[in-house]
């Protein structure tokens, strides 16, 4: 039987208080300053969350106040964004706030369950800043940006790590499962299908551990697992009543389609995520993460049960995400926690072996403190490595021309003019001129009751009213500004506004 520690006030202690305190400070440091809202996914959800809050909490996301048939996940962060906006305005911070809060959690999970398992605040302090300098979890579609995946992350983690608890008990409290359910519930109602792709390591650890028996002869667990799927069956019915068309939409977006076809030709081959993880870096420890399975025989006790689990997770998922033809490295990202887990357990179990040889006399002690040396130099290198990342590879991926617009209707704050902003955006199948980055930035315009408007069509450039100004940061409706004779009244960071008719 393995200990929960759930209600042991013994639990917490100033290690691993400090810990905690320590991979917290990490993350937000690599989360950093605001950076302006990104296209990908980030901005579609954003325009649906935005829009949501003008219309009221609802079932039926939209974009551009029709029912969105593209972004067709559950709406649960949408109204964790909806309800953040009431709270701290229509701002960057606020959209992003539930990503970050679920970060946040995700690494006390993480250092929680290590500390359980191994009473050392050292192995929980390794397995959170691990989880937390590692690129994919603080980067885009992670805690940095307003996407499903932190969210995702945080409810897959919490109900694996509780189910890990109660399978290793003949009689787990129904509070646990009940517990697991709601978590399970947010991860469906978070990304649908998406929500459940861990379980498959779980079920890998109950064939491989013989304790299928436990689960099928309880029927607290299909009680938690009713919990767990009822809203999200609820929320399919409800939203093809009120939007006819959802189902058949989100099964191709978020099931087959993605299966079946590289959409928007995100495609890779059969190691696109061992590479994409380990060999390019999205995982802080790099290649060194690969490893873990190696350590296993050394393992022992509830270490080696909690490093087997968190390997089937790691294990499954990956076989999940492969066979999808669609591939893209945040949808591995759910399995970070554990692979970070995994390493730290690896470590611990490596550390336990060594002391246990310097203890009989059969290894020098030297040995011990270079292993020591080694760990903390894997987790220095990945910390440092992803500073670098955030300032360099981040900077210039989030900082690119449309997503300045923000930048440049605040240099225009201060002009009473109407502004008209042009620019072509992509040609997607339900808007020839998509850029939700200018979206969200002009509707936050107007709620401050400034005159804006948008249009992707060049022609307008020659139609413009005397006395208005045209604003782009697309380059070459820049240069055509340029070109023209109207007076310039702000030009910054590639973006350009005229004043026509001065």
């Amino acid at each position: 039987m393995i200990a929960s520690g759930i209600g042991d006030n013994r639990f917490w202690n100033v290690r691993l208080l400090a810990a905690v305190i320590a991979a917290f400070a990490i993350l937000l440091y690599l989360v950093g300053k605001p950076i302006p809202i990104i296209i990908w996914d980030e901005g579609r959800i954003v325009i649906n969350a935005m829009e949501m809050r003008h219309n009221g909490i609802g079932l039926v996301t939209t974009y551009d106040y029709h029912q969105d048939l593209w972004n067709t996940k559950p709406p649960l962060l949408i109204w964790l964004m909806t309800g953040s906006m009431s709270l701290f305005g229509t701002t960057e911070f606020a959209l992003r706030l539930p990503s970050l809060v679920s970060s946040l959690g995700t690494v006390l999970l993480v250092m929680l369950f290590l500390y359980r398992i191994t009473s050392s605040a050292a192995i929980a302090a390794f397995g959170g800043i691990t989880l937390a300098a590692s690129v994919a979890f603080f980067g885009e579609h992670g805690a940095r940006t307003a996407d499903y995946d932190a969210l995702l992350t945080f409810f897959t983690t919490g109900y694996m790590m509780l189910l890990f608890f109660a399978v290793h008990r003949s009689h787990p409290p129904l509070r646990w499962l009940l517990l697991a359910g709601a978590l399970g519930a947010g991860a469906l109602m978070t990304k649908g299908m998406a929500g459940g792709i861990p379980g498959a390591g779980l079920l890998l650890y109950l064939t491989i551990t013989r304790r299928w028996s436990r689960v099928l002869g309880n029927v607290h667990y299909l009680i938690g697992a009713i919990l767990a799927v009822a809203p999200v069956l609820l929320f399919l019915v409800l939203r093809e009543r009120a939007d006819p068309g959802y189902l058949h939409a989100m099964i191709y977006n978020d099931v087959s389609g993605r299966f079946n076809e590289a959409l928007d030709d995100h495609d890779g081959p059969p190691w696109y995520y061992i590479e994409t993880t380990f060999i390019t870096g999205l995982f802080s420890l790099g290649v060194a993460g690969l490893l873990s399975p190696l350590i296993l025989p050394l393992a022992r006790s509830r270490v080696r049960l909690a490093l087997a689990f968190s390997l089937c997770i790691a294990f499954a998922q990956l076989v999940v995400v492969t066979m999808t033809s669609t591939k893209l490295t945040h949808y591995y990202l759910s399995a970070y926690p554990f692979v970070a887990i995994a390493s730290a357990l690896a470590i611990h179990a490596i550390l336990v072996r060594l002391r246990a040889q310097v203890k009989l006399g059969t290894l020098p002690r030297y040995r011990l403190r270079l292993a020591t040396l080694v760990a903390t130099s894997l987790l220095t290198v990945g910390v440092v490595r992803a500073v670098d990342v955030d300032r360099t590879l981040l900077f210039d991926r989030e900082h690119y021309p449309r997503a300045r617009y923000g930048a440049l209707l605040d240099a225009l704050s201060n002009q009473r003019a109407p502004v008209m902003a042009i620019e072509p955006g992509w040609n997607i199948p339900d808007d020839p001129h998509y850029a939700p980055e200018l979206r969200f930035y002009l509707m936050v315009a107007r709620e401050n009751g400034r005159v804006v408007t948008q249009t992707g069509d060049l022609k307008a450039l020659a139609s413009a009213s005397p006395g208005v100004i045209v604003a782009t940061c697309d380059a070459s409706t820049a240069s055509l500004l340029r070109a023209r004779a109207a007076k310039i009244v702000v030009e910054q960071d590639g973006c350009i506004a005229s004043l026509e008719g001065a």
